[in-house]
């Protein structure tokens, strides 16, 4: 019985460690940005606002953890999420903050402001791109595209929307993804869209959330 019970203990104590590990506001925020792709620790340094020995600190407290894999290549480090467990580890949390702590949808709100069109479902946006004309733009960074996109998707980052507006259909529906459904660069990008005209509505989710349920990305090919 002692030892069935140090061996119980130990298992929890794994858990644990998992635990601690995402118990950061910013080892999420990372996890966020790793499931575009495969990132330098300077890179996911910029994307999380972080230094570069802070972001190290956190990747290598997740490496630790299981939570991340990493290479060298030459003096850069690359990570990478270590497997799709990790995101659905990550969809869990997110989830019980978003059921069970009021303060998420406050937070939410403020970052990304009113919705003003009812956003277009993942199912149905994967048929139409089989059956119907649609133009996809995803408003990420072009390393996130070229790491895996939505295929068909057009890519067009949210700073440069402005300059291409013209460039886009007056007559075909446009659907706007980003990062994830806390990402604020779609919600932006569709409320400018529609005051210039154009017919513009938002995917309901991103990136992290077509990745959540199985659905592929492919890398852009050069």
């Amino acid at each position: 019985m002692v030892e069935a019970s140090a061996a119980r203990e130990s298992i929890y104590q794994q858990f644990a460690r998992v635990g601690k590990a995402l118990a950061s506001s910013k080892r999420l925020e990372l996890i966020d940005v790793l499931a575009q792709g495969e990132r330098t620790v300077e890179a996911l340094a910029q994307a999380a606002a972080l230094k570069t020995t802070t972001a190290s600190a956190h990747l290598q407290t997740m490496h630790q953890s299981g939570l991340v894999t990493n290479r060298k290549v030459g003096n850069r480090v690359y990570y990478r999420l270590a497997g799709a467990e990790v995101l659905d580890a990550f969809a869990a949390v997110r989830q019980v903050a978003d059921s069970q702590l009021a303060a998420t949808e406050r937070a939410a709100r403020e970052l990304l402001g009113d919705d003003e069109e009812t956003p277009l479902g993942r199912d149905e946006l994967a048929d139409i791109l089989r059956t119907g004309p649609i133009v996809v733009v995803d408003v990420r960074g072009e390393d996130e595209f070229d790491a895996g996109h939505i295929d068909g998707a057009l890519c067009l980052p949210f700073d440069r929307l402005t300059d291409n507006i013209s460039a886009l259909p007056d007559d075909v529906e446009i659907v706007v993804y980003g990062r994830s459904s806390y990402c604020a660069r779609p919600y932006a990008a569709v409320r400018l869209l529609r005051s210039k005209g154009k017919a513009a509505r938002r995917l309901d989710g991103g990136v992290v959330e077509w990745l959540l349920e199985r659905r592929p990305i492919i890398p852009t090919r050069r």
